[in-house]
């Protein structure tokens, strides 16, 4: 089980479900905070070199988009992709804690050192980090 600190947003969580989280965070980072249209799964399968380019196939691939359509968008559908922004910044605090400084870290994420102390802070209490 995810820890509640590290939890993706409803729709995310859904699709994490569905095709894994690494999957929903590609999507977050990728297309977060703007709208996006996921086919209907039917054309996928009846046509599916008219997919290549898609943006959901290019992301997460085609098995996975399609997977995805299949159990939430059978028959397609315009969806304003969560941001997700709070949690993409933990995790890659998380993942680069050891090999970059506070100061590393606050410039690649775009926020004030202070901010990155807190977050570490938090993440060393939940024993997400040492």
């Amino acid at each position: 089980m995810v820890d509640d600190f590290l939890r993706l947003p409803l729709l995310l969580a859904e699709i994490e479900a569905i095709v894994g989280r690494a999957a929903a965070i590609k999507i977050a980072a990728s297309y977060g905070g703007t709208p996006k249209e996921f086919p209907s799964s039917e054309k996928m399968t009846k046509y599916p070199h008219l997919y290549a380019d898609n943006w959901l196939v290019q992301v997460v691939g085609f098995d996975a988009a399609l997977k995805l359509c299949k159990e939430m968008f059978p028959i397609g559908c315009r969806v304003e992709i969560p941001t997700a922004g709070t949690v993409l910044r933990r995790i890659y605090i998380i993942e680069n804690s050891v090999q970059l400084s506070e100061a590393d870290l606050a410039t690649a994420l775009g926020l004030h050192i202070r901010s990155v102390r807190k977050i570490r802070s938090q993440l060393r209490e939940r024993g997400l980090i040492a």
